[in-house]
């Protein structure tokens, strides 16, 4: 990759069908489904829960959504997230061909300013079993496994950071 990757909220004018599809190919597993485009048009240009997506070459190459629980139903069906102080990313999703090359771990640091900016003390995920690989990529970065909770027949982990910048919020 010779251009840098770009990291950006996704935008009303974007066709929502470009990061459907990375959901779409690279979304095995999401602990909350895959997002289609009718509910990526629904958040574009959203104030409190954000798409953002990787762009390389002016090419979606991944996404991921970031919010407050308050905001998204579908995050505070998860009782660790309920927490005022607490930020939750989710969807994290890379084109299959590109992972490993940090793609990921851009769009997580974005997620974590993100959040930062807008208050959050913590910043939270859920992993499904399928995603239990990537627990070490989250504790490279700072997160630690807080809580399992038990969503149907599987068992989720929810990892949590405290953002820097913000310990006195989290006291």
């Amino acid at each position: 990759m010779n251009e840098p990757i770009v990291i950006r909220t996704l935008l009303p004018a974007d066709p929502p069908h470009a990061a459907a599809e990375i959901y779409e190919r690279a979304g095995e597993g999401l602990v909350f489904g895959a997002p289609g485009p009718d509910d990526l048009t629904r958040l574009a240009g959203n104030d409190t829960t954000r798409v953002l997506v990787a762009e390389y070459s002016k090419t979606i190459i991944g996404a991921a959504i970031v919010g407050f629980p308050a905001d998204d139903e579908l995050l505070r069906a998860v009782p660790w997230f309920g927490r005022d102080d607490m930020g939750v990313m989710s969807r994290i999703a890379v084109e299959p061909a590109l992972r490993g090359m940090g793609v990921a771990s851009a769009l997580i640091a974005r997620c974590e300013l993100d959040a930062r900016d807008r208050g959050a003390a913590n910043l939270g995920c859920a992993l499904s079993p399928d995603h239990a690989k990537l627990i070490p990529l989250f504790e490279r970065r700072g997160y630690t496994p807080v809580a399992r909770v038990e969503r149907g027949f599987e068992h989720l982990t929810i990892m949590s950071k405290m953002l820097a910048g913000n310990a006195a919020l989290a006291a």
